[in-house]
């Protein structure tokens, strides 16, 4: 869920995550109360000595806190995650990975260059395209990560993508 590879869930990603994986159930504001009742406000560092929590700062969930919720609130489990996948077991999983980072080139380009024409170039889109290039070539094996990571990535761009033609073509 933490696709921009900061090592915390911002709202932008859980929305994104539970758009995805939790469709049938899926509602914004849902979604925004969970993460108010889960997030914490992520401190601010002043200096090397000092850091105070501020409820000016955004929030954000750590992993314990995410994987609370999603226990707590019975969300995301694995037959969900397969859903969104797209993979029948373990070895399919490995082999889209793999082919995956065969095409990587080519699905990047179509990645950014969606970006380029719907969101601003400080957009967290960009860092997780960047985040999940650094994962699919790192040495660390984590297949199903790595493909989650890319699903979401790619529906997520498409959504955009799809949401700017839109704007661009019925006025409102």
């Amino acid at each position: 869920a933490d696709l921009d590879g900061n090592g915390t869930i911002e709202l932008d990603e859980l929305m994104s995550f539970y758009r995805h994986i939790e469709k049938e159930t899926f509602s914004r504001a849902k979604v925004m109360i969970l993460f108010n009742e889960y997030a914490d406000h992520i401190p601010k560092v002043d200096d090397l000595d000092a850091v105070e929590e501020s409820t000016d700062e955004p929030k954000a969930m750590n992993f314990e806190k995410f994987a609370r919720m999603c226990f707590e609130k019975d969300l995301f489990k694995r037959e969900k995650q397969y859903e969104f996948l797209q993979v029948e077991d373990d070895e399919d999983l490995e082999r889209k990975v793999d082919k995956l980072r065969e095409e990587w080139p080519i699905r990047k380009d179509q990645l950014t260059k969606v970006l380029k024409r719907v969101v601003p170039p400080e957009d967290n889109m960009f860092d997780a395209v960047q985040n999940l290039e650094e994962n699919l070539f790192s040495d660390a094996n984590r297949p199903k990560v790595i493909w989650c990571a890319y699903r979401l990535t790619d529906e997520e761009t498409r959504r955009l993508g799809i949401e700017g033609y839109v704007d661009e073509f019925v006025p409102r």
